[in-house]
């Protein structure tokens, strides 16, 4: 279809289009900031949030929303929407299981974020920091079963606000070549804890 509306639009195949709209120079490098948290802080701000988008009238949004567009609106899917959408549906209503379905659902959705940015850096050849070799590890604290499990994680760099800010400016003040993933831990951002 849209090879089509080209050649009709412009008497030009969409080959050639793309020959002529070719991009020549590199795609800009980026510096991008991951924020790691400890898998139970983690866990305990996503429980806090589940329960505050509750306490906050989640249910009644959703209500409102679905009355003005049904149930197949875009958000519909979205994790919160769709599980208010099915608790909506079910004759008996448990708002405690609710809670606890919208908090996994959002844990399952962090950990496949957390898989990403720890694999997709080293697929794209992106520099690292801190490298592997420095900082402390985060995001290798797996529960199964109750017990503790090790897994990979990445090392993250420790500092607060103010340094942060301090060295993102001087970095990008200089030129880089390639994109970097820099890999901060969260608490040490938003607590000050290191």
């Amino acid at each position: 279809v849209r090879a089509l509306e080209v050649a009709q639009l412009s008497s030009d195949t969409l080959s050639s289009s793309h020959q002529t709209h070719q991009q020549t120079a590199q795609p800009l490098s980026a510096l991008i900031l991951v924020l790691v948290w400890n898998r139970q802080a983690l866990y305990e701000r996503i429980n806090q949030r589940t329960e505050k988008m509750l306490a906050d009238g989640l249910i009644e949004e959703v209500v409102r929303v679905k009355e003005r567009y049904g149930d197949t609106f875009p958000a519909s899917r979205s994790i919160g929407y769709a599980e208010v959408l099915d608790f909506l549906k079910q004759e008996q209503k448990e708002k405690d299981l609710l809670r606890d379905i919208i908090a996994q659902n959002t844990r399952r959705f962090a950990k496949r974020q957390f898989t990403f940015w720890r694999n997709e850096p080293q697929k794209r050849n992106w520099a690292l920091f801190p490298p592997h070799s420095e900082g402390k590890m985060l995001g290798n604290e797996v529960l199964l079963g109750g017990k503790p499990q090790s897994a990979e994680g990445v090392p993250v760099s420790s500092c607060r606000f103010e340094e942060l800010r301090e060295r993102v400016s001087q970095r990008l003040s200089e030129p880089f070549s390639q994109s970097e993933v820099w890999y901060l831990d969260a608490r040490c951002l938003f607590d000050g804890a290191a």
